[in-house]
């Protein structure tokens, strides 16, 4: 019950928790401001009935009753501005009616007519204040208007209580002026808190903007080198291609029967082709990947027979100075996604063949805590610290990748795809030595 008097009394029922801090503090001032007018008319009409002075009680119980009716009327969000209206007009009936009671302009009471602006500063804002600074000059005017005509305010207070009643009303507006400036200048301290964190947020959203910019700058260089790249990888295997077809096209013209330079040129062809088909699949993938996440196909097969296969079909690859060995001979079945776990296969042990010159490139499987290890050990140029950390990112091509066919698309794929399977990939290098690349697949997908 206490709880909601007092959020009655400063917020005027309102929760502080559901306003902004500039609200919450607007609110609160308005409803202190309202109950310091109320307390002031107060204690200046018990003073007026402690005389009784007929007129000056009249006029500020008419003024007490407007400024708890200010009070009240707060309560309600859209009557906010009529409230505080309502206040003020019962503090201006209040002093209006000290002046004319108190010997006019040259009474302690006037100078109350000077703080009214303060005092609706504090309760509304610039807007407020700006309407009672008005208010205040056409008051002034009046008073000095009726002075001029030879109209003069009685001073209606005893003799016995002038001097008290001066010092009470002068103590009074100490008082109210004190806690008015403090009132403005808490407003005008949150009002240049709430400005520097809108600068702060204002150089939070430049800096990402900024940095956006220049990700987009990057991504529109890699965009431009990918394209260039692609030209290039494309037109090589064509004008291979076209080249040696032209050449067995016009043997078989001359009547010529196929010899072991036409076989060769074939099986050019043929590398050729697979290599734009395989182009093309990495194209494709990328363009997939941009989309919602496929649905895994689970299936049970033998890991060792799949690598096998594999290896016999890479084996093309492979410079003539360099072995390709399985090291895992025994049977080892898994359940998952045989399509996706192959595609990563084929880039993990073609990249390892196409960058070794001479060596060995090694393929072995193990367990390894919670994960199944592929790993694909090969003797080549290895990657350097500075390309560790874009080793995965899209269109990147080591130092060593120069002058090898490729779009630096295989192992970005390769980890989106690893990632699908509920795994990852990583990797070990030494530059001039050669890497390891290790495919993590959870271990629960071996099949006891």
């Amino acid at each position: 019950m206490l709880a909601e008097f007092i959020r009655w009394a400063l917020y005027a029922g309102d929760d502080p928790a559901t306003l902004s801090a500039v609200e919450a503090r607007q609110l609160s001032l308005l409803r202190k401001s309202q109950w310091l007018v109320v307390f002031l008319v107060l204690v200046f009409l018990l003073m007026a009935l402690r005389q009784w002075i007929e007129f000056r009680v009249l006029g500020l119980s008419v003024a007490w009753v407007l400024t708890v009716l200010g009070l009240f009327l707060a309560n309600y969000k859209p009557a906010r501005t009529a409230a505080l209206h309502t206040s003020m007009l019962g503090v201006s009936i209040a002093i209006l009616t000290a002046c004319l009671t108190n010997g006019g302009l040259g009474s302690v009471a006037s100078a109350w007519l000077l703080y009214m602006p303060l005092i609706a500063g504090v309760m509304g804002g610039m807007r407020a204040a700006k309407h009672w600074i008005v208010f205040v000059l056409l008051s002034f005017s009046l008073l000095w208007a009726v002075e001029l005509l030879g109209f003069e305010a009685p001073n209606l207070t005893r003799p016995e209580f002038q001097y008290w009643q001066d010092r009470i009303q002068q103590f009074m507006q100490g008082v109210g002026v004190v806690l008015s400036v403090i009132a403005l200048i808490g407003q005008v301290e949150l009002s240049e808190t709430s400005l520097l964190k809108t600068i702060d947020s204002l150089h939070e959203e430049v800096t990402a903007r900024i940095l956006a910019e220049q990700k987009a700058v990057i991504a529109e260089q890699k965009k431009t080198a990918f394209f260039t790249s692609m030209s290039h990888e494309l037109r090589t295997p064509l004008n291979a291609i076209n080249g040696f077809t032209a050449m067995v096209l016009k043997n078989i013209d001359r009547g010529k029967t196929m010899d072991a330079r036409g076989e060769d040129a074939l099986q050019r062809v043929l590398v050729n082709g697979q290599d734009m088909l395989a182009l093309v699949n990495n194209l494709l993938d990328v363009a997939k990947s941009s989309e919602s996440e496929p649905l895994l196909h689970k299936e049970s097969f033998d890991l060792n027979a799949q690598i096998n296969a594999l290896m016999g079909d890479l084996a093309s690859l492979a410079s003539a100075d360099v072995r390709l060995l399985n090291l895992s001979d025994k049977a080892l079945v898994i359940q998952t996604d045989k399509s996706l776990l192959r595609r990563i296969l084929v880039n993990l042990i073609g990249n390892a063949l196409k960058f070794t010159s001479q060596g060995s490139v090694q393929v072995s499987c193990v367990t390894q805590g919670v994960w199944l290890q592929v790993k694909v050990v090969d003797t080549g140029a290895g990657i350097s610290d500075e390309e560790r950390d874009i080793i995965f990112e899209p269109y990147i091509r080591g130092l060593a990748q120069r002058g090898v066919s490729g779009t630096g698309l295989g192992l970005m794929l390769s980890q989106q795809w690893a990632k699908m399977l509920g795994g990852k990939i990583d990797f070990e290098s030494s530059l001039g030595k050669g890497s390891t690349f290790s495919l993590y697949l959870p271990r629960d997908v071996i099949e006891i």
